[in-house]
């Protein structure tokens, strides 16, 4: 008999407002999805997209479907002047000479009101560049398009949403796109805050799908036993100034080693061994690391990479974050 393990977990949405409690799936049955998106690439340079779902309820009047006419560097430019607006307003923000805002939680470094200042200032750059780039997916000539994005805005607008995304040939960072509440208001406005909640995933469950795989199973079948997890960390996390408590990677560890047998591999050639070993066993793959997607340059394509304990991350553009992954 298969044992059940129920995590309890939360999700911080930010540093003041509490936790919010995600919502849970029943051992052996899937979260019900209530919107679903698909980017089908047509071949002749368009997307057909469509989009059903409880939260796009039959309005009588046929599917929700359109024809996305954006070439592929227009939407690889606008992913990455998304990217570079994180990288500028998040990862490198300082706040004194050297010291970046986000390396730790900014209420603890900062107190509670100087870091509410902060976010406030970052919100609106971020949020301007995540409209851009719903805007240039969903927003277009075609009048199939325009009235699925329609539908959809006022679905993401009514209230939390559990999103799937189905693109083979598609890959945007969904949850920096941007809707604002309020569908009157104009972010290019001086005098029109951006909110947090406008980010599709600060207030909806987004994953991406990439189709039918014959014999996929979502759900982790370990048998009798505890099941296997490798954890690949970028060691320089762990700073040496670092209290016993403070480090961010013990209570992922924590968290991990509780419900799996562990394994760590904190360099690129041990990950890379262990990934490709022909009789590779783990059920979950945690990476906390900085890594790097493929966008333009200035002179070629940059290769999407993970970097772990080496080399410096400083050479290139890069952000700081931790993935799970099921295996």
């Amino acid at each position: 008999m298969t044992p059940d393990v129920d995590l309890e977990y939360t999700l911080a949405e930010d540093a003041y407002d509490g936790l919010v409690a995600l919502p849970r799936s029943l051992p052996g049955v899937l979260q019900e999805r209530s919107i679903f998106l698909n980017f089908d690439d047509a071949h002749d340079g368009t997307f057909r997209v469509s989009a059903y779902g409880s939260a796009l309820p039959y309005d009588g009047n046929g599917q929700f479907t359109g024809v996305l006419r954006r070439s592929r560097d227009e939407i690889a430019t606008s992913v990455a002047r998304l990217h570079d607006a994180w990288l500028q307003n998040v990862v490198q923000h300082e706040h004194a000479a050297r010291q970046y805002t986000y390396n730790d939680l900014p209420d603890e470094a900062l107190g509670a009101d100087e870091a509410r200042a902060v976010l406030a200032s970052v919100v609106k750059n971020l949020a301007q560049a995540g409209q851009a780039l719903y805007r240039l997916l969903f927003r277009g000539a075609d009048d199939g398009l325009i009235r699925l994005e329609e539908a959809l805005s006022r679905a993401l607008r009514s209230g939390p949403q559990t999103i799937t995304v189905t693109s083979e040939d598609l890959f945007v960072p969904w949850g920096l796109l941007y809707v604002h509440p309020d569908p009157d208001a104009r972010l290019l406005q001086h005098d029109t805050a951006a909110q947090w909640s406008g980010f599709l995933g600060y207030t909806h469950l987004i994953e991406h799908c990439l189709g039918f795989v014959k014999d996929y199973t979502p759900f982790i079948n370990h048998g009798s036993g505890r099941p296997k997890a490798s954890l690949h960390f970028d060691m320089r996390l762990q700073r040496h100034d670092h209290e016993s408590d403070q480090c961010p990677l013990c209570p992922v560890r924590g968290v991990v080693e509780t419900h799996a047998d562990i394994s760590e591999h904190p360099t690129k050639p041990e990950t890379a061994e262990a990934l490709t070993e022909p009789d590779c066993d783990r059920h979950v793959v945690v990476f906390g690391a900085h890594g790097t997607g493929l966008r333009p340059g200035r002179r070629q394509t940059q290769q999407a990479k993970v970097v772990l304990s080496e080399p410096p991350p400083s050479s290139f553009p890069q952000f700081s974050g931790a993935g799970v992954m099921r295996w």
